[in-house]
């Protein structure tokens, strides 16, 4: 393999060092340094992300948990931490629906993910499908937990195929008694639904700084997204490239070579 990397002084621009830097390439996870600049330029380093529960307004056995795009909501206990450091818990979801109305039993539990991603998460066709067994990347999707891991406090943990799903099956038992009969199903919270919980998630500057030390997949596809859809994108992979660009547009970074395949780089194809 090749080396091609440019060290630059960021107060004066001058180049300290040059090897083929101007030659468009494969970026791996260097590419979570661009995300991360694009993150802070569109949403600032305070946005958060509010999972929110709602029921439905005719029939009140009828609740929605709507995803966000908050990867870290975590179904941990009251007092344990998983590797997203203070993440908000699906306990506290769950307590507020109890607060809310403590004798309601519920009939059907929705599960939204309609913000981005497919109905199971979205999974780019080049990316070695490897990275659930060993648990260095998840489905994309608006909705899930923990990002999908197995074991919430194990960073390279196996990840499973449909991250909506076992987000809905973790918050049936969340509930406990008064969901055990109720059907699990996917859909979209109608316009008239009321809020009934919700929880915010740490504001992205932790998200940034977790993912750059440990190279955190998930956390860079997450925000990728909330990119795309904050400058008017879609959240597909498809958007990003656009979304990228527009986001910092006012950088003064050279921006022409730039092609954005995913927000991880993961994809081979990230120049």
């Amino acid at each position: 393999l090749s080396l091609q990397a440019q060290v630059v002084e960021a107060s004066t621009s001058a180049v300290l060092f040059d090897r083929s830097g101007q030659v468009p390439s494969r970026t791996a996870s260097v590419l979570k340094l661009v995300t991360a600049a694009a993150a802070l330029e569109s949403l600032g380093p305070d946005y958060t992300v509010t999972t929110r529960v709602y029921a439905d307004a005719n029939d009140p056995s009828i609740i929605y948990l709507v995803g966000a795009g908050d990867v870290t909501l975590s179904r941990t206990g009251v007092n344990d931490q998983s590797v997203y450091r203070n993440a908000p818990k699906l306990s506290s979801l769950t307590n507020q629906i109890s607060r809310w109305s403590n004798a309601q039993t519920f009939s059907q539990i929705i599960l939204d993910s309609s913000l981005y991603g497919g109905s199971k998460g979205d999974w780019k066709a080049d990316w070695d499908k490897k990275g659930l067994k060993e648990g260095y990347m998840s489905a994309v999707s608006a909705l899930q937990m923990d990002g999908d891991r197995n074991s919430p406090a194990s960073k390279d943990s196996p990840r499973g195929e449909d991250p909506v799903s076992r987000s809905g099956k973790w918050f049936k038992e969340a509930i406990g008694a008064n969901a055990a009969s109720a059907a699990v199903s996917k859909g979209v919270a109608p316009a008239d639904a009321i809020e009934i919980a919700k929880v915010s998630s740490r504001p992205i500057s932790d998200w940034i700084s977790y993912m750059l030390v440990v190279s955190d997949n998930t956390l860079a596809e997450a925000l990728a997204r909330l990119v795309s859809l904050d400058q008017g994108g879609d959240g597909s992979f498809a958007s990003l490239n656009q979304a990228y660009r527009s986001a910092l547009s006012k950088t003064g970074l050279d921006l022409s070579s730039l092609k954005i395949e995913d927000g991880s780089g993961l994809s081979d194809y990230n120049q």
